[in-house]
């Protein structure tokens, strides 16, 4: 059985980039090193690093719909 590290790093990095009136994406990239699962018992203890990739799109519907917004 392994350890389960006591030291979670996480790197990140993202950006938002306006598409269009009311919508906005926002690209985002995670490095995850030495991954803790201590509070998830079920989990294994040796998780390998990751890097995630993900992509967030936020949209105001007031502003798509032309309704009056404050």
């Amino acid at each position: 059985m392994g350890q389960v590290s006591s030291h979670e790093v996480v790197f990140e990095a993202n950006y938002g980039y306006t598409l269009a009136s009311g919508v906005v994406l926002r690209p985002n990239l995670q490095c995850i090193v030495h991954p803790n699962s201590r509070h998830m018992p079920t989990f294994p203890p040796n998780i390998p690093n990751v890097f995630v990739v993900g992509l967030q799109v936020n949209a105001a519907l007031d502003v798509l719909l032309g309704l009056p917004h404050h």
